[in-house]
């Protein structure tokens, strides 16, 4: 990606141009009733979903009233992103699979038994390989003994980039559905290199059985 701007003084503009952008969208979802139920009880998950499908989860935070977490890397590109997204209303922790990321998961649990909230993960982030599931959100769901939520996201109408994970970046007026699945807990004890790739491909399996592009 790549940025080159200042991320202190471009945050903000970034986040207030989210804002008018997303407000133009028409949001969807398939299986409310799972958020419905989890916001009444208070029930914290680990959001699983992938890099390319992102864009528009801050405009369902703002319309459904949750708390939610992420983890975004340490480069520059992440000083930027973490700002935005302070600005529209996530709580940030650093890291990434190459930098700080046991660090990033000791904070992110932290905050999900204090604060009671979600915490969005991007299986594939923050470099791939695109729809590879990495042990990140299996790992925090397993330390923080909390259910994984597998989310898709589908674009009436979007832009894919070149990027390595496609980016999808929706016009202005889409309609966008988010589509969720059957909670589950991580069923293996002892996370090991096995029974992490165990967990990572059940993980994968269930994102691709949900409706997206």
């Amino acid at each position: 990606m790549g940025l080159k701007v200042n991320p202190v003084r471009f945050a903000p503009v970034a986040a207030f141009l989210y804002k008018i952008w997303a407000a133009t969208m028409r949001l969807g979802m398939v299986n409310d009733h799972i958020l419905h139920s989890t916001l009444e009880s208070g029930e914290t998950f680990v959001v699983a979903l992938w890099h390319d499908e992102l864009f528009i989860m801050p405009a369902y935070k703002r319309k459904y009233g949750f708390d939610m977490l992420t983890v975004v890397s340490q480069s520059r590109d992440g000083e930027f992103i973490s700002r935005m997204l302070e600005r529209l209303g996530f709580y940030t922790v650093r890291g990434s699979s190459s930098r700080g990321g046991l660090r990033a998961m000791v904070q992110a649990r932290k905050l999900m038994r204090e604060k009671r909230m979600f915490a969005a993960v991007t299986v594939d982030g923050p470099r791939g390989p695109r729809h590879e599931v990495k042990e990140g959100a299996v790992y925090l769901a397993a330390k923080t003994e909390t259910r994984i939520l597998p989310l898709r996201v589908e674009y009436s109408r979007a832009k894919r980039f070149s990027s390595w994970d496609r980016f999808q970046l929706p016009w202005p007026f889409t309609r966008c559905t988010v589509t969720l699945g059957e909670p589950y807990h991580v069923q293996e004890t002892e996370l090991g290199p096995e029974a992490m790739a165990r967990e990572s491909l059940k993980l994968k399996e269930r994102l691709d059985g949900l409706a997206a592009t």
